[in-house]
């Protein structure tokens, strides 16, 4: 059975939300910097069920590492069939600084937006 919201609009799983990530490259990280929203484009890798980007030094690692609450969003939408999906997932955001989880994303060709 499919779950749906109140707009009628079906409800992925987590699965499916994972399935979407893994297939696009570009999304959209959101935080609060200076008592003002930002959202901004990164480009990012799936590791495992996490979402890691690259960053240079400013406001999107300044919230890595605050440890900051953080919004990602992940949408697609077809103009012509009137059709789409959007992942939006909440998480707090944080600097990897593990050797193996560095070498992993490095090997996975992630690179900063």
């Amino acid at each position: 059975m499919t779950a749906t919201d109140h707009a009628g609009l079906v409800v992925l799983t987590f699965q499916e939300c994972l399935e979407l990530l893994a297939e696009t490259a570009i999304g959209r990280v959101a935080f609060v910097s200076d008592g003002d929203v930002e959202v901004l484009p990164v480009n990012y890798t799936l590791d495992g069920p996490a979402i890691a980007f690259r960053t240079a030094d400013g406001s999107k690692l300044g919230a890595a590492v605050q440890r900051a609450a953080v919004t990602f969003e992940v949408d697609e939408y077809d103009d012509r069939e009137a059709t789409g999906w959007s992942v939006g997932i909440k998480g707090q955001a944080e600097v990897v600084t593990d050797a193996e989880v560095l070498g992993r994303l490095k090997r996975s060709g992630l690179r900063p937006y």
